[in-house]
């Protein structure tokens, strides 16, 4: 039923930060035509093309990261300075959204920058408040190759702070495909 499928919507809204995909809503068992009605009429609203805000227009910060990497699709996670400001690692907060995404992914979106980059193995993802994103190692990596060393120095100091600076895993991640910014990281 229609009541069915909206509590399904709701529940999953609820633990994705009040964001769900097109893909999401399909799988719930809701077709097109529903899903343009509901945009429509105000129970949907899109933040990035496929991602939709659930039964609200505004959403907060994690609302709109989530939905960035819910609209580059499956296997899409948060990277580079946007991964380490969402961990605490950068204060800055980037204008776009970093996301690298799998290559079939790789429409552009307003607000997203897509990073290409290696894609992230297995142990270079994580959740993060809900959130996939880029492991602190990574995202140190990823920030190593957008500034300048004092920038870098900083980033690594504030991951020592939050107790997430993990020299292993830097190591490991720079064992593996050469990266913008690795060469001159030694910690």
């Amino acid at each position: 039923s229609g009541a069915g499928v909206w509590r399904r919507v709701g529940r999953l809204a609820a633990a994705q930060h009040g964001v769900v995909s097109r893909d999401q809503l399909r799988r719930l068992g809701m077709g097109e035509r529903a899903i343009n009605f509901a945009i429509a009429h105000g129970r949907l609203y899109p933040v990035f093309r496929g991602a939709f805000g659930v039964g609200h227009e505004p959403l907060g910060r994690h609302g709109r990261l989530l939905a960035a990497v819910l609209a580059c699709g499956e296997g899409s996670v948060l990277s580079h300075g946007t991964a380490a400001s969402l961990m605490g690692l950068w204060e800055k907060e980037p204008v776009l959204i970093d996301v690298v995404a799998p290559v079939e992914a790789g429409r552009g979106f307003a607000g997203i920058r897509r990073r290409h980059t290696p894609p992230p193995r297995a142990w270079e993802r994580w959740i993060y408040d809900g959130i996939p994103c880029v492991t602190p190692a990574r995202a140190i990596i990823d920030v190593a190759g957008m500034v300048g060393l004092k920038s870098v120095r900083e980033t690594v100091e504030q991951a020592a702070v939050e107790e997430m600076l993990e020299i292993a895993a830097i190591d490991r991640v720079l064992a593996g495909p050469r990266r913008r910014g690795s060469r001159g990281l030694q910690l």
